[in-house]
């Protein structure tokens, strides 16, 4: 769910690394310490000595790695010369404590931009946005249709959002655009 703006420090965080056939990547039992995407070539699992599956280029291993210090549950091994790109669990927690602090200030000042709310106390605008969950949506995705409950607000943080067929009782609008910082 991350935007392609926050999955640039992230991007840029992860090291090449290159393995010739049979050489060990991750040994079972060690603790783990970094997740890896497999570039090129191909990986075998083994758990006590045993094949139990292989990943080739596109494929992620050691995910647990990023959020605890645990034994490796398998041995990985390059079934052919692979190409790797790892992240360690370290500068994970580094980068995704920058981008949480980041993120509440990009939400409170979306929030502070928002009329209706320009009386709340500090403190309730800052609740408010431990609570905002960002939504990704793709060209042409339907946010909300013509008499859906309202159960939700948007705050446009990038982007536009086409508003079509507006009513209020007998009284209707023209469709709009809505960009950043505009609600509805």
């Amino acid at each position: 769910d991350l935007t392609s703006r926050e999955l640039k420090p992230l991007i840029s965080a992860f090291e090449p690394c290159e393995f010739g056939s049979k050489d060990l990547i991750i040994k079972q039992g060690d603790p783990g310490d970094y997740f890896y995407i497999v570039q090129k070539g191909r990986v075998t699992f083994q758990v006590d000595g045993v094949d139990v599956g292989k990943a080739g280029k596109g494929s992620s291993f050691g995910e647990l790695a990023l959020l605890y210090t645990c034994p490796r549950a398998a041995t990985v091994v390059a079934a052919k010369d692979t190409k790797v790109f790892r992240v360690d669990q370290g500068t994970f927690h580094y980068i995704l404590q920058n981008q949480t602090a980041e993120s509440e200030k990009e939400k409170l000042k979306l929030l502070t931009g928002v009329n209706f709310l320009k009386d709340l106390a500090g403190a309730d605008l800052k609740t408010l946005t431990k609570v905002m969950t960002p939504r990704i949506f793709a060209e042409d995705d339907v946010l909300v249709k013509k008499g859906d409950p309202g159960d939700a607000f948007y705050v446009i943080q990038e982007g536009e959002v086409w508003v079509k067929d507006i009513s209020v009782g007998h009284a209707t609008y023209e469709d709009m655009v809505l960009g950043p910082g505009q609600h509805f």
